[in-house]
């Protein structure tokens, strides 16, 4: 065997190897960067979009969460109306868009086109895709479980928000309806009775015409339970006892008048500095997202939230430190119901200058949760390039081995000639293969690395 054929045996398995890792390598995936859309109506009165946004990082098939700075949301819709937002992410990688978009209802068509600056490519590209879930999720029921509910006074009890938040004043609201015939009565005598881990505003409250009345009431720990005792003039009484579910950790959060057409101001108390996630929601959508970090105040944490004018009729404030809490309501997370005061309000309200009729309404209109659904997923649109770029890598990687087989199987087959026939002649034609094979093999190389920089 000759020293160009020891060389050419080789070097060749080193040269396929090394065009293997680099089509293997084409092959891989690369590091993703993609956002996806959560989507949701507008609300009652509004022409506005309140879609909610998260940037991801998928590196080798692994996700998180990635804060970008930079980043730019521009839609179209099919009527012709455009409207862009710029902004942050996070460090959720959660940013909350507000798109303007007159004339667009839930189902039109709206192309987004989202970019990252820095990026060629956009996190996301393509043709929101509606759902048609219901938006607003039922809740379960107004009224607080009670392990006792005696006499001819018969109570109910609803918390606004349906739970308290520990250390802070919380509306509880009280019905008072008779056993016999479930008429609403006015003018009982509510004595609350409440556990040590629980403080009440007022040693007692007369229920209104209506048959409501409110306490408020602020557990000191994680668990709280109260008594009430019921009483009307002509002696009837009543007993109920129950334990008072708590949020914990839950972020205190009040509307005070909110009127049609009025800006309105919005601040976020919590017992620890977190992100804020507001948003106010009515039935038909979403009329505001916002996501800020709290900052000290005191011996709390605070944010503060400025919201553009709400349509008249009833909405929920919903405050959470979870990104999607408005879904499921779950845990810490609070939709407390209230009233935007206007003219005309939508039929079935009261009039928000009747604080028992307000109050009986807010107390049976809990909120379930709000449904989002996925509108835009960046990486939907990555999977058939990333499809192509491993057929590609593998095909390279094939035919590299493919290739240095047959030249080591060429040079062992001209050696053994040689070996036979002495030293005499080479064998031009099959010389002339091996070269031509090891040129290809050369490219092959080459072209691996051009298409792992592509």
């Amino acid at each position: 065997m000759g020293s160009a054929q020891r060389i050419v045996l080789v070097v060749t398995p080193l040269v396929a190897m090394a065009t293997l890792a680099v089509g293997l390598h084409i092959g891989a995936s690369d590091a993703t960067h993609a956002a996806v859309v959560r989507v949701a109506p507008h609300a009652r009165g509004q022409t506005a979009y309140t879609w909610q946004i998260t940037t991801i990082l998928e590196d080798h098939g692994v996700p998180e969460v990635e804060p970008r700075a930079g980043v730019t949301v521009h839609a179209h819709a099919g009527n012709g109306k455009e409207a862009t937002w710029t902004g942050d992410t996070n460090e959720d990688g959660v940013a909350e868009v507000r798109l303007d978009l007159p004339g667009v209802e839930r189902g039109d068509p709206v192309d987004l086109d989202i970019r990252g600056a820095g990026l060629e490519e956009p996190l996301a590209h393509g043709r929101v895709t509606w759902d048609q879930a219901a938006w607003a999720v039922v809740a379960p029921g107004p009224f607080v479980r009670s392990s006792k509910r005696d006499g001819k006074v018969a109570l109910d009890v609803a918390i606004l928000g349906e739970r308290l938040v520990a250390r802070v004043p919380t509306p509880v609201f009280v019905r008072a309806i008779s056993r016999d015939d479930g008429h609403a009565i006015g003018g009982v005598t509510i004595t609350p009775e409440p556990d040590p881990g629980l403080g009440t505003s007022a040693p007692s409250a007369t229920t209104c015409a209506n048959g409501w009345a409110r306490l408020d009431a602020s557990p000191v720990m994680m668990s709280a339970s109260l008594s009430l005792h019921a009483k009307t003039a002509d002696g009837r009484t009543g007993e109920w006892f129950g334990e008072m579910p708590v949020a914990p950790g839950a972020m205190d959060a009040r509307v005070g008048d909110a009127k049609a057409g009025a800006p309105l101001h919005l601040d976020v108390r919590a017992p620890s500095e977190r992100t804020a996630y507001v948003e106010i929601d009515d039935d038909t959508g979403r009329a505001f997202a916002a996501a800020a970090p709290m900052q000290p105040s005191g011996s709390l944490a605070l944010a503060s939230f400025d919201v553009p004018p709400l349509a008249p009729g009833l909405a929920w404030l919903v405050t959470s430190s979870d990104a999607r809490g408005a879904e499921k309501l779950a845990s810490a997370t609070l939709a407390r119901p209230f009233l935007v005061a206007g003219d005309p309000m939508p039929p079935g309200l009261p009039r928000t200058d009747d604080a028992c009729a307000v109050a009986a309404y807010l107390a049976l209109h809990p909120a379930g949760g709000f449904h989002r659904a996925i509108g835009l997923d960046g990486f939907v649109g990555r999977d058939a390039s990333n499809a192509k770029r491993k057929n590609k890598g593998r095909a390279i990687a094939l035919a590299s081995l493919a290739v240095a087989a047959l030249v080591e199987g060429l040079v062992i087959v001209q050696s053994s000639r040689r070996g036979k026939e002495g030293a005499g002649p080479t064998n031009d034609g099959l010389t002339v293969v091996v070269s031509l094979l090891l040129a290809l093999l050369g490219f092959g190389l080459l072209a691996a690395f051009l298409f792992s920089h592509a």
